[in-house]
């Protein structure tokens, strides 16, 4: 399907920011979520010539889809245009206001093409548990991780468990869910200290410990008698570098690779 899709002349180049590897990409695809990224053919070209390259990539895209007897949820589709203009001198996204009241049509099994609105690059919206945007502002993930982090510890709190299973739970079961997507996002450290701070104190109480101890011993390792808990601004450097190792130039090239529609 992605081999089709490329082969009808919907592919992009990019250049990775970590290794350089400059790979072709036509669509990334995981079970049922697929995210076409399109870019202008040319610097000289209209926005109207751009959102007419990006309506026939839907098309054809939409089209191979149902051939394949699956069809795109209009419900489930969104689309963001990203056009810079400069602002003395500084590149800045233009927002909804600012660009044509433009919107993709994608075919359907009854042969009415149903429409899909253009959405501001500053509304986050969620793939795959991560709540990115264009604009590159992740507030919105984190304090979704943090909402379900505080009801993590709400249920912790009514459930009365040993303290051994709470240590426990927080390990394995909170960590991994406020951290995850870390790989996917950047925000500001002093920020995110902050708001996993203010997680760690609440969390404190029900694990049998002070909530009022220093941070240097919320922090420390337990070697020198301190509780351990993760660093969340180096867990977001490790797991970023950890990701960037691991995409291999020969695996980003693959799209002949089955899929599910």
């Amino acid at each position: 399907m992605v081999g089709a899709l490329e082969r009808l002349g919907h592919a992009s180049s990019f250049s990775g920011a970590w290794t350089g590897a400059l790979f072709v990409l036509a669509a990334i695809i995981y079970v049922d979520d697929t995210d076409l990224l399109l870019r202008a053919r040319s610097r000289d070209m209209t926005l109207d010539d751009f959102y007419a390259q990006c309506q026939a990539a839907v098309t054809d895209w939409g089209s191979i889809v149902l051939a394949t007897g699956g069809y795109l949820k209009a419900s489930k589709c969104f689309w963001y245009m990203m056009s810079w203009r400069w602002v003395k001198g500084v590149p800045q996204l233009r927002s909804l206001a600012l660009l044509p009241n433009y919107e993709l049509y994608i075919p359907q099994k009854s042969g009415t093409p149903a429409t899909v609105p253009l959405r501001c690059v500053r509304d986050p919206e969620e793939t795959l548990g991560v709540w990115p945007c264009p604009a590159g502002e992740f507030g919105t993930h984190v304090s979704k991780k943090m909402a379900a982090g505080h009801l993590w510890v709400k249920r912790l709190r009514r459930n009365r468990c040993p303290a051994a299973d709470g240590w426990l739970g927080f390990r394995y079961s909170l960590i991994p869910t406020v951290t995850y997507g870390f790989a996917a996002i950047t925000i500001d450290p002093t920020e995110l200290e902050k708001q996993f701070q203010a997680l760690y104190r609440e969390v404190l109480s029900p694990l049998r410990v002070n909530k009022n101890i220093m941070r240097f011993y919320r922090m420390a390792p337990k070697r020198v008698m301190g509780l351990g808990m993760p660093n969340p601004c180096i867990c977001m450097l490790s797991q970023a570098a950890s990701s960037s190792d691991r995409m291999e130039p020969a695996n980003l090239c693959r799209t002949d690779a089955p899929t599910v529609a």
